[in-house]
C-alpha cells in the first residue's frame, strides 16, 4: 500500500475515533432531552438569516406552506413533522447562535406582521411552531467543522453543503448522529439548556398548554393531510420512529346555552326520521330507547343563526357531518 494510502487510512481512523467520542459524549444529552417529551427525539437546523431577530424574540418559528409559484417544498413542509421536545440548531450569519426546544406541532398561521418588507417574497399563508430559545454563548461556526460533519450529512435535503456552506433552505431534518454530533461541539452549553428547560417546566407544574378546540381540530385536519401527500417510505419512516403515547393537551371552546324546548319540539316533528336524507335514525340510545338524531342549525350560531324551530332540523350523525364537512 502506498504511503498516501495509508495516511488517509490513518486520517479516517482519526475521525472515526472523534465521532465515536462526540456521540457518546452526548448520549446522556440527548436521552435528556427524550425523556422531557417521553419520546423519541428529532433534530433541526433552521436558517433564520433576515427574520431571525423577529422569530428568536416572538418564540417561533414561521415559513409559508409552499413556493411562491405554488409548488410543494420539504422544508415548508417539514413543519408539520416536528413535535414537542425536539431540539432545533437556529443558524443565521453563518453560525449556530441559538437552542431551541419544540413546544407545539406546527399550526396554520398568517405572515406575522412583524417580518414587515423582508417577508414579501413568500406566501401569506403558512405554518408556525412554537419554540424557546436559548441563546449560546459560543456561537458555533459549522463550516470550521466540515471535515467531522460531512460524513454526518444526510444524502438529501442537507442544510449544509460539503464545503460547510449554508444550503438555502429553510427547515431540514437532521440525522441523529450529526445532531449529537452538533451538540458536543456546541460543549457544556447543552447541558445547561437541557436543564433550564426542565426547570420552566417544573416551574409549570401539571398544568397542559390550552388550544382553542376548532383550532386543534383544523390544524390537526391539515397535518393529515400533509401527511397523505408524502411518499408512502417517509410516512412510513416516521412511523417506526413514532412516539405511541400521544400528547396531551386542554382543549377550549365556545359553547352556547340552547333553548331546550327548540330541540324537543325539532326531534318531536322529525319523529325518528332524519330531515335531509329522509332514512331512519341508525339507532336506538341505550338509556331510553328514543331515535338517536342531532339537531342542526342551518345558519350557525356563531354565523348569528336564531335559536328557533325554524332554523334547525333533525339529523343522522351522517348528514349532520357532511353539512358541516361537505
Amino acid at each position: 500500500m502506498t504511503m498516501l494510502g495509508l495516511l488517509l487510512i490513518m486520517m479516517w481512523n482519526m475521525t472515526f475515533q472523534r465521532l465515536t467520542s462526540l456521540v457518546t459524549r452526548e448520549a446522556r444529552l440527548s436521552l435528556s432531552a427524550t425523556e422531557m417529551r417521553g419520546g423519541k427525539m428529532q433534530y433541526w437546523w433552521v436558517n433564520q438569516n433576515s427574520t431571525s431577530k423577529e422569530e428568536v424574540a416572538g418564540g417561533y418559528m414561521w415559513s409559508p406552506k409552499k413556493n411562491r409559484n405554488g409548488a410543494k417544498n420539504e422544508f415548508y413542509d417539514n413543519m408539520t413533522r416536528v413535535s414537542c421536545g425536539d431540539i432545533v440548531f437556529s443558524c443565521y450569519k453563518t453560525r449556530i447562535q441559538h437552542l431551541g426546544i419544540v413546544t407545539s406541532k406546527g399550526y396554520t398561521q398568517g405572515q406575522p406582521e412583524e417580518f414587515g418588507t423582508a417577508g414579501e417574497a413568500w406566501n401569506s399563508d403558512g405554518w408556525k411552531v412554537d419554540v424557546q430559545y436559548y441563546d449560546l454563548t459560543s456561537k458555533l461556526k459549522p463550516k470550521d467543522h466540515i471535515d467531522l460533519l460531512r460524513p454526518l450529512l444526510p444524502s438529501r435535503y442537507s442544510p449544509l453543503q460539503a464545503t460547510g456552506g449554508a444550503n438555502q433552505v429553510y427547515l431540514a431534518n437532521v440525522p441523529a448522529l450529526m445532531g449529537k454530533a452538533l451538540l458536543s461541539l456546541i460543549g457544556d452549553e447543552v447541558e445547561r439548556v437541557l436543564n433550564e428547560s426542565k426547570r420552566r417546566q417544573a416551574g409549570a407544574g401539571d398544568s397542559l398548554p390550552v388550544v382553542d378546540l376548532q383550532r386543534f381540530n383544523e390544524q390537526f385536519e391539515e397535518q393529515v393531510r400533509a401527511s397523505g401527500r408524502d411518499s408512502d417510505e417517509k410516512r412510513q419512516e416516521r412511523l417506526s420512529n413514532a412516539n405511541d403515547t400521544p400528547e396531551k393537551v386542554k382543549v377550549s371552546t365556545t359553547v352556547y346555552n340552547r333553548n331546550k324546548d327548540v330541540v324537543a319540539e325539532v326531534l318531536k316533528r322529525a319523529n325518528g326520521i332524519c330531515e335531509k336524507c329522509k332514512s331512519p335514525a341508525p339507532f336506538k340510545r341505550a338509556k331510553d330507547g328514543t331515535p338517536y338524531l342531532e339537531v342542526h342549525h342551518w345558519k350557525l350560531l356563531a354565523q348569528g343563526g336564531k335559536d328557533r324551530v325554524d332554523n334547525a332540523g333533525a339529523l343522522c350523525p351522517n348528514c349532520h357531518r357532511e353539512v358541516h364537512l361537505g
